[in-house]
């Protein structure tokens, strides 16, 4: 079941892994806790499968939305592994899962998650690099075609465009 989310389609974290399950039999699905400090968690998820790695990198603050007033690592943890599973093609049309849409706008509010345009996260960056650097790409051809002088200055949506675009190579 894919969600519709202002137009776009977005599969939960444990669509995406039920769908992954049924297709491989030999794989391994991997965390890391990246960092916990200041209230904000930063997990890495691994997935291999047959000598292909995709990793997904999550952030999440802890007493921002209900669920992570108890749950900040887990649901951080759950969000880096739906985000490795898109990398595997395991997506809607979108990287971010239904879940990880659903926290941001209980987050902000729809009307600010719709109007502003999201800065990139330090969790992306580290995504288009290493996305970068598996696919041969150089973060410098990145920076041109977006006109800008530094990753941090990508929206979030240039960045979801980015990862899409290099994990499609």
């Amino acid at each position: 079941m894919t969600v519709k989310i202002h137009g776009k389609e977005y599969k939960t974290v444990a669509e995406r892994i039920n769908e992954f399950h049924k297709d491989h039999v030999d794989f391994s699905i991997t965390t890391e806790l990246v960092s916990d400090l200041n209230n904000i968690v930063i997990m890495k998820a691994t997935v291999e499968v047959k000598g292909a790695t995709a990793t997904g990198y999550a952030e999440e603050v802890r007493g921002s939305t209900s669920i992570n007033k108890t749950s900040a690592l887990e649901n951080c943890e759950t969000s880096a592994i739906g985000r490795a599973l898109a990398f595997f093609g395991y997506a809607g049309t979108e990287i971010a899962s239904a879940d990880e849409v659903a926290n941001a706008i209980s987050r902000t509010g729809a009307t600010a998650f719709v109007s502003k345009p999201q800065t990139i996260t330090i969790t992306e960056v580290i995504e288009i690099e290493k996305l970068a650097e598996l696919k041969g790409a150089t973060v410098s051809n990145i920076l041109t075609a977006y006109k800008i002088k530094a990753l941090n200055e990508l929206t979030g949506v240039q960045a979801s465009a980015v990862m899409t675009k290099l994990s499609q190579q």
